[in-house]
């Protein structure tokens, strides 16, 4: 083996560049533009350098790669190099990484940069991968020929990818996805091509994109491909430039008479339907509130989709309908596809009509309207007879104690309650971050604030300064601490309240994650008596 005889016989700089050479010169016959020691200036300003940068541009995708070489390191060294080669690439926005490692990594560190999405090649793959000397074309010599699946499998075979059609590939949410065609590039290992081939309907929307971009995020696609014959929208072609899918529009076939009216009638129903649009571009679903059926709100909890903004509708096949407000939030379709189980197809929708949507479908959330409804506190009450029926009145008892439950549940540490000019705008915080939980009505603002102030033991009738209080209460059989306070606003007063879960208040010192030899300096420390 050419590597074995190199290492005995050349010092480690000299063997350094003579593998650099041979990866380069591999690289270069599968037409890459090869450079070395390269300095790429990346997001945060710093200059980075890499052993190797290799370029290629096969019609169908521009791929940039980057590859770094360790010979005979020990495990910190290894372990810091890999970090460092990870850290550079993620600054520089390069995606494919490879390790070289002469003559191998220790388990634990090659499991260490799979885990930074490095491809590792070590002495023995390496050589196995350089007597490859399969010679492929610079480039696809254009799309117009390209009409048909058939002519795009060609194209790519002829590149030198190995296909697969109707591919099925489980997904890191444990849900299986199919591709109309999976090519493999046979010199890189682990890269694949994820291509949909969408030629039935008139026109490409922004919903057919994002639902192809988050299947292929969730099998961890390298690339993203559609291939379609329909008109491209220009919301669809803006999302695709920003999640890099690339659009493939295949040159279509003369088509019959009869078959282009058909297409036209298609086509115009398209434009009747943009028509019934709202001005922001979002579609008029009819009655949101109503929309959701009972099977599909069973999959999405009511947390997720407020952190989200989107409420699920319909389930078809394997496919769970969502109502977003950002149908092209990738994380939030990965979020909705690994929770249901299912492939998630978004359709635009109103904000305020999904929050309003998710407060009268969840039944926590509904309750607490209903017994807000049935709250017999008059708005122009006075302080001294709304202490009173604050203190008495059964459903406004019940409504705050559900939002505190609610708040449990969601595992928040705040509930801020906030008046706006004509609703009350209930927040969770949740992993340090305000999220919007329910919209109430605004009339039930003051019988709710002077309730925590009577919990609290603070003074009713003060509105205009900042007041502090404490109460407990069992929420689900769990005792809860909170810290209530108050302050004036614009629109009157809003209050704040600390959540303290007694449950999860003390833990063991055990539970911190300490290594064992560490907790035993910490147990005898803690021990003595002093100093």
């Amino acid at each position: 083996m050419w590597l074995g005889m190199l290492q005995n016989k050349v010092k480690d700089t000299e063997l350094r560049k003579l593998v650099s050479k041979r990866v380069a010169d591999y690289l270069s016959s599968h037409n890459y533009q090869v450079e070395s020691d390269v300095k790429i200036t990346g997001q945060s300003g710093i200059e980075h350098i890499f052993d190797i940068v290799a370029r290629r541009n096969d019609g169908f995708t521009a791929r940039t790669m980057a590859v770094c070489i360790i010979l005979g390191s020990n495990q910190e060294e290894e372990s810091s190099s890999i970090f460092n080669f990870a850290n550079k690439a993620f600054d520089t926005g390069i995606n494919e990484r490879i390790l070289i490692a002469i003559p191998k990594l220790t388990p634990e560190t090659r499991n260490l940069a799979e885990k930074q999405r490095i491809k590792v090649f070590d002495e023995d793959r390496l050589e196995d991968l350089l007597i490859t000397s399969t010679k492929r074309p610079n480039r696809l010599e254009g799309m117009n020929n390209i009409s048909s699946r058939e002519d795009l499998i060609k194209a790519l075979t002829n590149l030198g990818y190995t296909i697969r059609e109707n591919a099925r590939i489980k997904g890191r949410s444990g849900i299986s996805h199919v591709f109309d065609v999976v090519a493999s590039d046979i010199n890189t290992e682990n890269y694949t091509l994820g291509i949909d081939i969408l030629k039935k309907q008139p026109a490409l929307e922004l919903q057919d994109v994002a639902l192809f971009d988050a299947k292929a995020f969730d099998c961890g696609i390298s690339d993203k491909v559609i291939a379609t014959t329909a008109k491209i929208t220009p919301d669809a072609q803006q999302f695709a430039d920003a999640q890099k899918v690339k659009l493939i529009k295949l040159n279509p076939i003369p088509i019959s008479t009869e078959e282009s009216a058909a297409i036209t009638t298609a086509e115009e129903v398209v434009k009747t339907s943009a028509k019934t649009e709202s001005k922001n571009g979002k579609p008029a679903i009819t009655d949101l509130r109503q929309s959701p059926r009972p099977e599909a709100l069973k999959l999405i909890p009511e947390v997720l989709a407020r952190r989200y903004t989107a409420i699920p509708l319909n389930i078809v096949g394997n496919t769970l309908e969502m109502a977003m407000a950002d149908p092209s939030d990738i994380l939030a379709l990965e979020a909705f596809s690994a929770h249901s189980k299912r492939r998630i197809k978004p359709i635009p929708a109103d904000a305020r009509e999904i929050r309003e949507s998710i407060d009268f479908n969840y039944k926590g959330y509904g309750d607490i309207e209903k017994y807000l409804s049935r709250m017999s506190i008059p708005s122009e009450i006075t302080d001294d007879r709304l202490a009173i029926d604050a203190a008495i009145d059964a459903p406004l008892a019940q409504a705050l104690n559900l939002i505190i439950e609610e708040a449990v549940k969601a595992r928040s540490s705040d509930v801020h309650i906030e008046p706006n000019e004509d609703r009350l705008r209930v927040r969770f915080r949740i992993d340090g971050t305000l999220q919007d939980m329910m919209s109430l009505p605004i009339t039930a603002h003051r019988a709710i604030i002077s309730r925590i102030k009577i919990l609290g033991d603070m003074n009713i009738a003060d509105h205009f300064h900042a007041l502090d209080g404490q109460f407990s209460v069992n929420a689900g059989g769990r005792e809860i601490d909170i810290r209530a306070a108050t302050a004036p606003t614009v629109n009157g007063e809003m209050s704040v309240l600390r959540l303290l879960d007694k449950s999860r208040a003390t833990i063991e010192l055990s539970q911190l994650g300490f290594l064992p030899e560490s907790l035993e300096k910490y147990n005898k420390m803690l021990k003595v008596p002093y100093g």
